[in-house]
């Protein structure tokens, strides 16, 4: 929530989201994605959508779900062609 606010702290988290997806197991794939979407609501930044159509199309289909929720979250609206 205290990244929220400001850009830096909006980076170093995605940066620390990174991390967590590389290295967590599946139940934390499934909390990252619908995190970076409250993060980044109607907001929706290049990086944070290519991350997560990467993770829609995860074997584990909750993974996969949480992902495509979280696509419609960042670009609710927004007239972004990209997502």
């Amino acid at each position: 929530m205290i990244a929220l606010g400001e850009e830096v702290g909006s980076e170093m988290i995605l940066r620390s989201f990174d991390h967590f997806l590389q290295y967590g197991d599946v139940s934390v794939k499934r909390a990252i994605s619908l995190s970076m979407a409250l993060l980044n609501l109607s907001n929706p930044k290049v990086q944070v959508a290519d991350l997560l159509t990467k993770l829609s199309y995860e074997s584990n289909k909750e993974v996969a779900t949480n992902a495509i929720m979280s696509i419609g979250l960042i670009s609710c609206g927004t007239n972004n062609s990209r997502i």
